[in-house]
């Protein structure tokens, strides 16, 4: 029969009954006995002249094995739900490892459950010997800052000051020798004159000849002293000129290629001290976040090692329950959708998570997946704890048994199905007796495979193997197999 219901999901919410236990080894003696002595009174009944009986008189005559109670399948309104279990987890643990290599513990700041702040104090390790190494490598940076100013100005004040007034000793020993130079250029000018009257006037015979030679040494002697003065104005220009590059070079400051090595040596101390730093800074472990302590594996006196793990904390106090939920499933679930959790450390409390992430494969071997549920940190769940989930969905008509009908072996489900047998007149009770007992209906039990699907209530999705009205055994099923005469009370 056709049904109002959704597509067929398969869900851990469908119905999972454990296999029934084999008969009785004392009722299955017994009832082979009773099957015995029916058949063989049967026997004697046909060899009697009884040829009027037919098959169907014989199969009633068969004793019943069991009474057993039925109901009707019928379609009735179904809150399909998803079950899925799973276990708590710290939605994103955190790892506290120590950084620092060979150093002692000297002092735990906290323990298992404690709630901590980002940047908080944890441990503390022996830093002492990385104390005494960055306060060496701050004199050295001290030192090398002060050869670079050095480099940048490598002349003290009173060295330039000595330049300078060398340089005003050569400025005015220059000047002086263009001074004396002007005073020879007008003796030979004057030498010149002079030789020159004395010349005509030995022509007239007014002086000597000695007298003229005189004046004309004169005049030679003159030119050479002007000649002299020259040179000595080179010489003085050439001082000079070296004084005043003596003092710009003092007053510029050090070489180019000095600064920068200088320059290179404050790098390398101040990297050295940066590094030291940093060591020193891990002697403290801190709380990279807030959030609570679940482990500690730090002890006083370990000796630390680096990458091992000396805490391990749940971030920001976020945990989830981790579902594994079947692929067939997958199809009707999306993030956001409420789950109501329940755990046996909450007794009868229930607690609503919502679903934040679904996996993005599913295992081959299992086929199932990894659905992550965002859960309260308040809520009492803590990591490690097994919980189950509730995922409601939209309700739906189908066809459903009574959930103790179904019966589960070797990953298959099935019911019996009562087919009612025509009462024999002699099992009639006669209507005047006053103590008479209520009749049994007798019928055979049939086994139909089925595929269960959602569970409400008492009650189970029957998806197919039935249709509407089939009468079921909800009680003894599991002792009867298939063909089997039971007997329902009226």
């Amino acid at each position: 029969m056709q049904t109002n219901r959704r597509p067929e999901t398969q869900s851990e919410n469908q119905f999972q009954l454990p296999a029934w236990p084999g008969r009785n080894r004392f009722v299955v003696p017994a009832v082979a006995a009773v099957i015995l002595i029916a058949a063989i009174g049967g026997c004697i009944a046909v060899f009697s002249g009884n040829k009027g009986t037919n098959i169907e008189a014989t199969v009633v005559a068969t004793p019943p094995v069991l009474t057993v109670n039925i109901e009707r399948a019928i379609v009735r309104p179904v809150n399909q739900q998803i079950r899925v279990t799973g276990s708590v987890w710290a939605r994103d643990p955190l790892v506290i490892a120590c950084e620092a290599n060979g150093l002692q513990i000297q002092q735990v700041l906290v323990d298992e459950g404690h709630q901590v702040k980002k940047g908080q104090p944890l441990a503390i390790l022996n830093g002492s010997i990385l104390r005494a190494e960055l306060e060496r490598e701050k004199a050295l940076l001290a030192s090398s800052e002060a050869s670079l100013q050095k480099s940048y100005q490598p002349n003290r004040r009173e060295d330039i000051n000595g330049l300078r007034a060398a340089v005003a000793q050569a400025r005015a020993n220059a000047a002086q020798q263009h001074a004396v130079r002007v005073q020879a250029e007008a003796n030979l000018a004057n030498a010149r004159n002079n030789a020159k009257r004395y010349s005509d006037l030995l022509v007239q015979g007014a002086v000597s000849a000695q007298e003229a030679e005189s004046k004309d040494t004169t005049e030679r002697v003159a030119q050479a002293e002007l000649k002299n003065s020259d040179e000595k104005i080179r010489a003085a220009d050439f001082i000079l000129k070296q004084a005043e590059e003596r003092l710009s070079m003092a007053v510029s400051g050090g070489r180019l290629e000095d600064v920068q090595i200088a320059r290179a040596e404050v790098n390398k101390s101040r990297a050295n001290v940066h590094r030291l730093e940093a060591l020193l800074a891990q002697t403290v472990v801190r709380a990279p976040s807030d959030g609570l302590i679940t482990r500690r594996d730090a002890h006083i006196g370990d000796s630390s090692t680096s990458g091992k793990s000396l805490f391990t904390m749940i971030r920001d106090n976020q945990i989830e329950m981790r579902a594994q939920v079947p692929e067939k499933d997958l199809s009707v679930l999306h993030a956001g959708l409420p789950v109501i959790i329940s755990s046996a450390s909450l007794g009868s409390k229930t607690i609503t998570g919502r679903i934040r992430e679904i996996g993005s494969h599913v295992d081959p071997d299992t086929r199932l997946c990894t659905v992550k549920i965002d859960v309260d940190f308040k809520s009492g769940l803590k990591p490690g704890m097994f919980a189950e989930g509730r995922v409601n969905l939209e309700n739906f008509t189908a066809l459903t048994v009574s959930s103790s009908a179904v019966i589960s072996r070797d990953d298959k489900y099935f019911v019996f199905v009562f087919e009612k047998l025509p009462q024999s007149p002699a099992a009639t009770p006669q209507a005047s007796s006053a103590s008479a007992v209520k009749p049994m209906t007798n019928g055979i039990a049939r086994l139909h495979y089925v595929l269960p699907g959602a569970r409400t209530g008492n009650y189970t999705e029957i998806r197919e193997g039935l249709k509407d009205g089939d009468e079921v055994v909800t009680s003894g099923a599991g002792f009867i197999k298939d063909g089997d005469t039971v007997s329902v009370g009226q």
